[in-house]
């Protein structure tokens, strides 16, 4: 069994950890709890108690790889520490596997369009057709190279104002679901996350402030590569 042992009450909800490995053992052998996890060890008592709860505090050290956790108590106790290693690397290729598969399908329905206007007789034989869209105003025109009349799809392409890359994404989400999952066998009170801020600036000249921060050696490039260019 590990250093501490993870209690539930017999309504589900998580309760101090204990070390009595004794009295948990006594527990389990009369029947009066049960393994509810093995990992993490965790049993579920099977009577009503009055459990008394103290401040529990999650301290978390975000990464774009790993994720360091901690669970401590007031006085220093280290119920809980665990690195998490993040889905980061994989989302480029699950975007490009997406990716390739929506060409594919898009491909598919293209054709079926085509197959379709070849039958009813809507085809263009040779040349383009511009084609004006309402929505558009007096300039709202689209170019249609095979097929007359054919239905503007991309009235919709728009991102949210919330909008976030899908490796921010699953880092928010990685982050949430950790939370979840520590409140499921440890009763946390707080939650703390480390955040870096450098200003490298500073360190070269601590009297930088305000709009100093904007004449950096950036200054007059639209990116480093230029810079680094130059």
């Amino acid at each position: 069994m590990p250093e501490y042992i993870y209690v539930l009450g017999m309504d589900g909800k998580p309760q101090m950890p204990t070390k009595r490995r004794r009295h948990v053992n006594k527990l389990l052998n009369t029947g009066k709890a049960r393994i509810a996890e093995h990992v993490p060890f965790t049993i579920q008592l099977l009577y009503e108690n009055n459990p008394t709860l103290q401040s529990v505090m999650m301290a978390e050290d975000p990464g774009r790889t790993n994720i360091g956790t901690a669970v401590v108590g007031l006085k220093g106790q280290l119920y809980l520490s665990a690195v998490v290693e993040t889905r980061n690397k994989e989302i480029h290729k699950l975007m490009d596997k997406r990716l390739a598969c929506r060409r594919a399908s898009r491909n598919g329905e293209r054709k079926a369009r085509q197959s379709r206007a070849k039958r009813f007789g809507t085809m263009l034989k040779a040349g383009v057709l511009m084609r004006k869209l309402p929505q558009y105003g007096e300039d709202g025109f689209i170019t249609c190279h095979v097929i007359r009349y054919t239905e503007a799809r991309f009235c919709n392409r728009k991102r949210s104002k919330d909008w976030v890359t899908p490796t921010v994404e699953q880092l928010i989400r990685t982050h949430i679901n950790l939370v979840h999952k520590m409140q499921k066998f440890l009763p946390i009170t707080d939650v703390a996350i480390e955040v870096n801020r450098f200003a490298f600036m500073l360190l070269d000249d601590p009297t930088v402030a305000g709009v100093d921060f904007q004449k950096g050696p950036l200054k007059g490039y639209s990116n480093v590569n230029d810079a680094v260019f130059d």
